[in-house]
């Protein structure tokens, strides 16, 4: 909230908005996740209130739910609408009684790990390293968590072909 788009306003600085990625790769990435289209749902909105109000249905249904709440460091620079401890808290709560099969994207922080990596035997957890260039060169490091198994993470999103295309 309090940063401007990379590029600034104007956008007459050496790198503009658009130089944190790469274009084709990101259509290609969008159209394969449409291939999919029929069977996605996105929502926005406070995962907590969500899952709190859905949690019987998505229990009963065939359904994957993938969780990005805010970060946990650094949530109040970065969000209007952050997490306390206790909201924190209550969404691993839900998580780990959760009756359907989740990913968790997160930072990595101590108080998040303990949260969920120390309180369930049962969740996995991964890594995931992230190139960052907004003020400076920097890798950060993420958390995905889930009540299924993690694969090792892969650089490149496989490759999917329609068998009618």
């Amino acid at each position: 909230l309090h940063a401007n788009p990379i590029g600034g306003k104007s956008q007459s600085s050496a790198y503009p908005i658009g130089c944190r990625f790469n274009k084709a790769t990101v259509i290609g990435h969008i159209k394969r996740i449409a291939l999919f289209r029929d069977r996605l749902t996105v929502r926005w909105g406070d995962a907590i209130s969500y899952l709190t109000d859905n949690l019987r249905q998505l229990s009963e249904s065939r359904c994957f739910v993938y969780v990005d709440p805010p970060y946990y460091k650094q949530g109040k620079e970065l969000y209007r609408y952050h997490y306390t401890d206790q909201q924190h808290e209550e969404l691993a709560s839900l998580l780990r009684r959760a009756c359907f099969p989740w990913l968790l994207s997160y930072d990595d922080h101590p108080f998040i790990r303990n949260l969920y990596t120390s309180q369930a035997k049962d969740l996995t957890s991964r890594h995931l390293y992230l190139d960052y260039t907004a003020q400076k060169r920097k890798r950060g490091r993420e958390l995905l968590i889930s009540n299924l198994e993690l694969p090792p993470i892969v650089r490149e999103m496989p490759r999917v072909v329609r068998a009618d295309a």
